[in-house]
């Protein structure tokens, strides 16, 4: 009675930490695939919403009430920023985007040690050459009428409504990003190692390792988008995913080579227990290779 008791408790134990992995690697997967920051503001133009939230980061004291943008002229922008054109960043081209946000906001004016404050934030967000760039950075007493040039547009981050708590979701998702995969391959092969004789966790940890492999190398080829070849670069970042896919597709393959048959021979229960020992070795070694290469393969290089 004793002995059934005793296998029920580790029969209902492997259910729940099975049910957990597949929860947490669900969680991950939404997080990794989750929206990004512009689709917070779809109609706002590309890379607008980043520096915005940037700004209110390095510059803002708490929460921003409000934040708005419109089209215009730099010979208008620098008018209601009341400024002159030729006192505007030097590169900054004939057609800008004007940025207002409405908070407690600071300032080190350039070659000044004192600190400014203020209610009102703007800046002009512009695109050249190929490249957005944000320059003219100004306290206001008093907001600036931005419907005398056009519509002004609003900008929906949750980042700037609760900058502390979107601190600390980024930190959290940036943890389950660089940890959480490893943390999974991990206990995948404990309890391998556990519950031998279950087929169920070997078929779960050879998915866990493709799945793995697969994001890494998202992450690789991502990560080079629009860039130019750059041999040492490219071939140093596509070395390192080389052999972290190898191991994570070797784990999956022993996984499954692992899994238990039914009428095997004692010649062959030897050779799975070798075998089973080298799926722990190996996925203890893909998740160690998951953390080490995670920067190499995620690095824009820039």
């Amino acid at each position: 009675m004793r002995c059934a008791t005793t296998r029920l408790v580790r029969l209902i134990l492997a259910g729940t930490a099975q049910r957990v992995i597949a929860l947490a690697a669900t969680l991950l997967v939404l997080a990794i695939l989750g929206p990004p920051t512009q689709a917070r503001a779809a109609d706002a133009p590309e890379h607008l919403v980043d520096n915005v939230e940037s700004a209110a980061r390095e510059h803002c004291d708490g929460p921003v009430d409000w934040a708005r943008y419109v089209a215009t002229s730099a010979d208008s922008a620098a008018d209601l920023l009341g400024k002159s054109r030729d006192q505007l960043h030097s590169g900054t081209p004939d057609r800008v985007y004007l940025v207002v946000m409405h908070g407690d906001f600071s300032l080190e004016p350039n070659g000044e040690r004192r600190t400014l404050r203020a209610p009102y934030l703007a800046f002009l967000f512009w695109y050249r050459d190929e490249y957005w760039g944000a320059s003219d950075f100004t306290l206001l007493l008093r907001p600036v009428p931005m419907e005398s040039v056009g519509v002004p547009q609003a900008i929906e981050s949750f980042a700037l409504s609760h900058p502390l708590l979107q601190r600390v979701l980024d930190y959290v998702l940036g943890a389950a990003v660089f940890f959480g995969p490893a943390v999974l391959l991990v206990i995948c092969a404990i309890l391998c190692a556990w519950r031998r004789e279950s087929g169920w966790l070997w078929v779960l940890a050879a998915c866990l390792a493709v799945a793995i492999a697969s994001w890494q190398t998202y992450a690789a080829v991502r990560s080079v988008q629009g860039q130019a070849w750059n041999p040492v670069f490219h071939g140093s970042k596509f070395g390192v995913l080389a052999v972290a896919v190898g191991v994570d597709l070797a784990a999956a393959v022993v996984a499954l080579r692992t899994r238990p048959r039914p009428n095997t021979t004692d010649q062959a229960g030897t050779g799975r227990t070798t075998l089973s020992r080298a799926g722990l070795v190996l996925l203890v070694l893909a998740a160690a290779l998951y953390v080490l290469a995670w920067y190499p393969l995620a690095t824009t290089g820039e």
